[in-house]
């Protein structure tokens, strides 16, 4: 995966307290990129084959096991093309953990499809196995700090442009 995505220099390490590694994803990316005084952080859990106790625990995840508290939760759609013709959905996470506040935008990747819902993840999982003979699958979370004095939706825009360089990497990089 590229360490540099159009004005966005990476480096290969982003804080465990936000973005915790899955021990169960045998591939996995977890990154810093920065663009000036922006910064964000990057964890891709790649699911190579996905059977019981094999599927990427999402909400373990995101939510520690202590010393964390939601702020906001709610299904958001990335725009890719600047406007609402193209978009990805996700869900949007604001939440406080180890003494900071975080936004993050999560969301399932199975080939060239992102898939915001548990449900629908695993109904589309099902689906590729039974028609595709295919059981992979990616968590995708794309995180950033958000000061207290800071509007969480300015941070959210910093994701949006973010991901709109990262999502076309994101695709050829996953078989």
């Amino acid at each position: 995966f590229p360490a540099a995505l159009e004005g966005w220099t990476g480096s290969n390490h982003a804080p465990q307290d936000a973005l915790p590694a899955d021990p169960r994803a045998p591939e996995h990316l977890l990154r810093t990129y920065r663009n000036g005084a922006q910064t964000v952080w990057v964890s891709v859990g790649y699911y190579p084959r996905q059977e019981e106790g094999r599927r990427p625990p999402a909400q373990e995840l995101l939510f520690p096991r202590s010393g964390w508290s939601t702020l906001t939760e709610r299904p958001v759609r990335i725009p890719l093309d600047g406007g609402r013709e193209r978009s990805i959905p996700a869900n949007l996470l604001v939440m406080r953990t180890a003494g900071r506040r975080v936004v993050i935008l999560y969301w399932y990747q199975i080939q060239t499809r992102s898939i915001a819902s548990d449900h629908w993840y695993r109904a589309i999982l099902l689906y590729n196995r039974l028609v595709h003979r295919r059981s992979d699958g990616a968590l995708v979370r794309i995180a950033a700090p958000a000061a207290d004095t800071v509007d969480p939706a300015a941070v959210v825009g910093g994701l949006t442009e973010f991901t709109r360089v990262f999502y076309p990497e994101l695709l050829k990089s996953l078989p």
